[in-house]
């Protein structure tokens, strides 16, 4: 599980990492200011959330999910073009944050006798 985490957590730094090079504009691509400002603080936003939200998961499960879930969807919208692979990461990522929650649930009880 913690290989499964770093992994998680890599996809989440590299959106970081490539949020702050559309910020600065060194990634070339975009030469709008608008939308440079608009793509790079939405990919530091997911990158940030997925992080968040895979650290978040083993306390806050349904929290910690979430905002996998939601970041994993929006790099798909942004990303279409890539969504072939954007998908399959992102469930990947919500599969991660979802058995990091279930694996410290600790054992439910029925109720009281």
């Amino acid at each position: 599980m913690r290989l499964a985490l770093l992994a998680g957590l890599a996809v989440a730094l590299l959106l970081v990492g490539h949020g702050v090079v559309f910020l600065l504009g060194f990634g070339g691509g975009a030469d709008n200011t608008a939308e440079r400002a608009i793509f790079g603080s939405l990919q530091l936003a997911a990158g940030s959330a997925i992080a968040a939200g895979l650290l978040l998961s083993p306390r806050k499960p349904v929290l910690g999910t979430a905002l996998v879930a939601a970041a994993a969807a929006g790099m798909s919208a942004m990303w279409y073009w890539f969504v072939v692979i954007t998908i399959p990461i992102g469930l990947a990522l919500v599969a991660i944050a979802y058995l990091r929650g279930r694996q410290t649930a600790g054992p439910r009880r029925a109720g009281t006798a």
